[in-house]
């Protein structure tokens, strides 16, 4: 998993679905859970935040060596492992809640990695793609050109248009409850999450979403 963003970057793509990812919390009763693992974790923003409105044991997975140490220091509560998630190096049925943010479209096999999420939920715990961006539904107003933008994260190795995908690798698995979705972008995204600086007023970049309840 290579990641071409600092953490100011992913602290500001962290602020921007903040209020997605609290709706999710409340849906999971998050306060209940035991067990909480994050694919993809960064600089730890997002377990970070969990570790500090939950009681659970938190355990963020991360390959890149400069951001897992970022992570351990900021988040000195939370268990950080160097992994990318396509071999989750944990039990069968081991977490109450696995998720990922902006994360498995960094991921070599992120079929795989939805797979292994699964296996090491237990029955009854949620899995969670948070936030996966489309950049074939990218719109900018007034129109320029954005081809530069998809290019260049293609070439840092990342699948541009996972986001319409999350429905189809979550339905091929068993659950109780399976919930998704598309969150729009607005002039914030400029900064949050786009290369493009000044050069647009207006982003439409779909963010899409995926968490279901493990039968």
């Amino acid at each position: 998993m290579t990641r071409p963003y600092d953490e100011s970057f992913l602290a500001r793509q962290a602020v921007r679905t903040r209020p997605h990812r609290l709706a999710f919390y409340r849906r999971v009763a998050l306060g209940t859970l035991g067990e909480i693992l994050e694919v993809g974790a960064g600089s730890g923003e997002i377990i970070g935040e969990i570790a500090g409105r939950s009681k659970a044991r938190c355990v963020g997975l991360e390959p890149d060596a400069n951001l897992l140490d970022i992570a351990r220091k900021r988040h000195p509560d939370v268990d950080f492992q160097p992994s990318s998630g396509e071999q989750i190096p944990y039990p069968d049925a081991s977490f109450d809640l696995v998720l990922a943010h902006f994360a498995l479209m960094w991921c070599q096999n992120p079929t795989a990695v939805i797979r292994e999420m699964y296996r090491v939920t237990r029955s009854g715990g949620w899995v969670a793609a948070l936030a996966e961006p489309d950049y074939g539904g990218f719109i900018v107003s007034p129109p320029i050109d954005i081809s530069a933008e998809e290019q260049e994260l293609k070439r840092l190795g990342a699948h541009t248009r996972l986001g319409r995908e999350l429905s189809r690798l979550f339905g091929s698995m068993r659950w109780g409850v399976l919930e998704y979705g598309v969150l729009g972008a607005d002039q914030s995204a400029l900064a949050d999450d786009t290369f493009l600086g000044g050069k647009a007023e207006l982003v439409f970049l779909p963010i899409f979403w995926a968490w279901g309840r493990k039968a």
